[in-house]
């Protein structure tokens, strides 16, 4: 079901503890509270801060948070924006406002400490394990993102990768994934890094002032879980600097996607020379193999397979190099066989405003709800698409190979389907990618391309596809290939990792 693409050189290539001390811990608490960010009866409003003045940045997040008493200054009149929070100021204040309840458990050495029953309840709720001897110390931002994601149990939320270009995203092998906490709030509108030359930078092993904290709650209680977004809200955060290898390219080609681009020079610094001759061909052949292997149809690491609700518009790519005014650059080219640049970036366009739009009518008309679960919601897109799309047996509509023809025409081949169930989840928070391999009925082809995704915290198979094309009137849109595991979806796919 899955047609081959070319790219660059016509390759063909497929889409994959007894208590004590409980009364003095009492009285300490009242001792400390001056100098903590928590909840406060009278609140003292940022306009009185004298170091929150009404132009700066954080005075919107400061002023909220104080006026509603979820923070209150650390000295009279002072708020103190570019002081540090220490990691069990952090725990709190995104405990609390993520609803956790501290409970009163705190034993041994942290019953004696004000913040003992925070330390304890993280530990115990899987939020942080937050040594008694790093109490006091600055959180960083990775940790108070970490306890965050923890706290709201956002997990396996869907995040995009290489969204900072310093917090590289690493496979855990169990069906994870590593370094994702900043990119799960990036894409949540929670976190939004720190602009840099080539794009934005995270800096998790920097401390957390006590500004960027007010920002971060602020945004935490003006989260609405039922607000669309695109995978990637300011794409350029993709965009790396010099980039040589595949995994360069694969993140400068996502900034394209994002941002609608069929074309777009990277501009390398230092002497032109050094990029020149061999190293210069060398990276062209990357930046043309970013897609994927081409001499792996099982591959599932390319960026077609796995982000195919952008890719299913590049069936080829090519690159060229220039030595301007004394600088080295590489335009890099994403092209379709059939439509030209203008046509294509059109058809994305329709493609994800169509998308929004669809989905804000079943949040409206109340198909989606912000108390659905992953695969409650995932079964709604399900049905969406198996009622919306029809198999294009006869290969007559023009875009049955783009999400466009899946949604707009409503007849697809596979690469459509994936590319319109794929899109549709993401924007509701659920991660997911494209998955290529076969039937088990023909083991040695890979033609076929369905979704991998994060259901509530397990990863799934879905092939909205099969679902909408038994041969059996009795499983026409049935759930025989929805949120199967692994083993259960081996008696009708197969596939590599």
């Amino acid at each position: 079901m899955l047609t081959c693409i070319t790219i660059c050189k016509r390759y063909s290539i497929v889409g994959k503890p007894e208590k004590v001390g409980k009364r003095m811990k009492k009285l300490r608490i009242l001792a400390v509270a001056v100098f903590i960010m928590a909840a406060c009866s009278l609140p003292v409003f940022a306009a009185e801060f004298e170091d929150v003045p009404a132009n700066s940045w954080y005075h919107t997040y400061v002023s909220d948070l104080s006026e509603k008493g979820i923070i209150k200054g650390k000295y009279p009149g002072l708020f103190c924006p570019q002081e540090s929070v220490t990691c069990t100021e952090a725990l709190k204040m995104m405990m609390e406002a993520s609803g956790v309840e501290i409970r009163d458990i705190a034993e041994g050495e942290e019953a004696g400490f004000w913040g003992g029953d925070i330390l304890a309840t993280a530990r115990a709720e899987g939020i942080a394990n937050v040594p008694f001897s790093d109490r006091n110390r600055p959180a960083t931002r990775e940790e108070i993102c970490s306890y965050m994601v923890n706290a709201k149990g956002w997990q396996h939320s869907s995040w995009q990768e290489s969204v900072f270009i310093d917090y590289p995203t690493e496979y855990n092998g169990a069906g994870g994934y590593r370094g994702v906490n900043g990119n799960i709030l990036y894409q949540k509108g929670i976190v939004t890094g720190s602009k840099a030359d080539k794009g934005y930078i995270f800096n998790a092993n920097s401390n957390v002032t006590r500004a960027e904290t007010a920002t971060l709650v602020y945004r935490l209680n003006h989260y609405d879980p039922l607000e669309l977004r695109k995978p990637v809200g300011d794409a350029e955060a993709c965009v790396v600097a010099n980039p040589e290898t595949i995994s360069d390219w694969q993140k400068v080609m996502l900034y394209m996607a994002v941002n609608n681009l069929t074309e777009y020079t990277v501009y390398y610094s230092g002497d032109p020379g050094m990029w020149a001759g061999s190293k210069g061909k060398t990276i062209v052949e990357n930046a043309c193999d970013a897609l994927g292997n081409p001499d792996n149809p099982w591959d599932n690491d390319g960026l077609y397979s796995k982000y195919h609700e952008y890719f299913c518009y590049t069936t080829g790519c090519n690159a060229k190099t220039a030595v301007t005014n004394g600088q080295f650059s590489v335009t890099l080219y994403l092209n379709n066989e059939t439509f030209s640049a203008g046509e294509i970036k059109r058809l994305r366009a329709d493609f994800f405003e169509g998308v929004g739009s669809e989905l804000k009518k079943m949040i409206a008309g109340g198909k989606i709800t912000a108390d659905m679960t992953d695969e409650q919601k995932a079964s709604v897109i399900y049905d969406y698409v198996c009622a919306k799309c029809e198999y294009d047996k006869a290969g007559t509509a023009e875009h049955r190979f783009l999400g466009y023809g899946a949604l707009i025409e409503g007849k697809a081949v596979c690469q459509g389907y994936v590319a319109l169930y794929n899109a549709m989840c993401k924007e509701l928070g659920i991660a997911c990618v494209g998955i290529v391999g076969g039937s088990a009925a023909h083991p040695s082809v890979a033609d076929h391309i369905w979704t991998y995704a994060n259901i509530d915290g397990l990863w799934r198979h879905i092939d909205v596809t099969y679902a909408d094309t038994s041969e059996k009137e009795a499983e026409l849109g049935s759930y025989k290939y929805f949120c199967k595991s692994d083993r259960e979806f081996t008696s009708t796919h197969v596939w590599k990792e």
